[in-house]
């Protein structure tokens, strides 16, 4: 829960390395509104913690939040951490991994969450870029949340344009459910910390959550 989480891959035929990079960037950027959809680990060494993502907390900084893999050495950017890596096969050059999002078990979330990513990269209205990951704000937001006003406005800007992005394509309707989440300023970790209130114990926390 504070390493590993899924790592959501795309790619945008025809593509040139210069504008998989300004993805890769406009993604890392706008990272920290995002990645409360998907927060899921308010919990360390099985008690709760006082945050909702604990596995963001840490480690952002350390981690990039998107990484893009290209062909050419030339095309690379240097920083740490890395966005920019040389692909391993011919297939994975332009591929587009989104790294910042905790696991769900809900894959209906999945898919509005690569529906967003979508619409983010085919946005042209969006100004914000960013190379590294912004440790300090995703700190913040792991411990807040939509509960952070500032957090939330802009959340609601970035899902707006992303639906108006999408706004002839059929994944528009799959960024319903993150509509609501916002509204309700609830994400996942929220059903577990109320479970875990109820039950007292990590363990019956995730065997009644996950049966």
């Amino acid at each position: 829960m504070l390493t590993y989480g899924p790592d959501l891959n795309f790619s945008i035929a025809g593509a040139s390395p210069a504008e998989i990079i300004d993805i890769g960037q406009k993604l890392t950027f706008y990272s920290p509104y995002i990645v409360p959809f998907s927060f899921s680990s308010p919990f360390s060494q099985g008690q709760r913690w006082e945050g909702l993502s604990m596995r963001t907390y840490l480690r952002t900084g350390d981690r990039p939040a998107v990484m893009v893999f290209l062909q050419s050495p030339e095309d690379l950017i240097a920083s740490q951490p890395s966005l920019t890596k040389i692909a391993r096969v011919p297939a994975e050059v332009g591929r587009i991994e989104f790294k910042a999002f905790d696991s769900t078990d809900n894959f209906q979330l999945y898919a509005a969450l690569l529906a967003l990513l979508k619409g983010i990269a085919l946005d042209q209205s969006l100004p914000g870029r960013a190379t590294v990951p912004d440790r300090a704000l995703h700190q913040t937001v792991a411990v807040q949340g939509f509960a952070n006003e500032a957090i939330r406005q802009q959340t609601a800007q970035v899902l707006q344009a992303a639906e108006t992005a999408l706004v002839e394509d059929c994944d528009r309707q799959l960024l319903h459910p993150l509509h609501t989440m916002l509204q309700q300023q609830e994400t996942p970790a929220h059903p577990l910390i109320r479970k875990f209130e109820q039950c007292g114990t990590l363990e019956q926390t995730l065997r009644q959550t996950y049966r």
